[in-house]
């Protein structure tokens, strides 16, 4: 019989994601290059939005039979969705720069004004005004 295998890794093993700080805090391994903390995610997000643009676009173009001929509300709803699923991949990209070490606190809270649209607060917007 073998013996057993530690399964703590020695130092040298360790993927290295993070070190602590003296204050405790993770901090980033900025040696490691990759699509950010959460790998281009925050995108995918982005990508939604638009397919939400898309059937806002094309609802009435192709009439009851082709198109999808949602009633107004419905459309509102679609612009809301929309609106806020940017404004998540905007929250989630900052966080992402922060958590990958490319923002420091200060400069993540300025940009988190600066950046994050604000919540859905009129209903008569367009997608074209984002």
């Amino acid at each position: 019989m073998t013996p057993m295998h530690d399964k703590r890794l020695d130092m040298h093993e360790r993927p290295i994601c993070a070190q602590q700080s003296k204050t405790g805090r993770q901090q980033p391994n900025l040696n490691n290059m990759s699509g950010g903390h959460f790998n281009y995610a925050q995108y995918r997000i982005n990508d939604i939005a638009v397919e939400i643009d898309e059937v806002i676009k094309s609802n009435d173009k192709f009439g009851w039979e082709e198109g999808n001929n949602y009633f107004p509300a419905i459309i509102e709803k679609f612009k809301e969705a929309a609106h806020t699923l940017r404004q998540a991949q905007e929250m989630a990209q900052r966080v992402d720069w922060l958590l990958s070490g490319d923002d420091g606190e200060d400069s993540f809270l300025r940009r988190w004004k600066e950046e994050v649209r604000g919540y859905w607060t009129n209903a008569k917007r367009t997608c074209a005004d984002d």
